[in-house]
């Protein structure tokens, strides 16, 4: 469940059996092969976070803010080229225009590039 409701199926997520969000950003690190951490100004408390966790578990990340290039967060992916990749950062209530710029960066990021197996295509939700 996300902070705004049920997550939809198609991004294929197993739930944790914990509420609290220490144990769930350790498997999602975990769980993937990089991870991208959206920030707006500084890095909140569960970035902070999650990027130790990084660390800790030896997953490359890449902290992106607004001043971040699309380039780079190109070249991070291309480096690392992740079959999974975890992308965090502040929840919405926290951060009002987090989502936007997530889609933003992201849609630039991969704009042009052919699917990989195993990548579905999305269907834009009118929530």
């Amino acid at each position: 469940m996300a902070e705004d409701g049920i997550i939809p199926p198609q991004y294929q997520l197993i739930e944790t059996h914990s509420s609290r969000y220490p144990r769930r950003t350790e498997a999602n690190v975990k769980a993937s092969d990089a991870t991208l951490i959206f920030i707006e100004s500084k890095m909140g408390r569960g970035s902070r976070l999650t990027q130790r966790l990084c660390i800790k578990h030896g997953r490359p990340h890449l902290v992106v803010s607004d001043s971040t290039p699309i380039q780079t967060v190109r070249e991070f992916l291309n480096t690392y080229k992740p079959r999974v990749l975890n992308v965090a950062g502040c929840r919405a209530s926290a951060a009002p225009t987090i989502h936007a710029r997530v889609k933003q960066v992201l849609s630039a990021v991969f704009e042009n590039q052919p699917p990989t197996v195993g990548q579905h295509p999305q269907k834009e939700q009118n929530t």
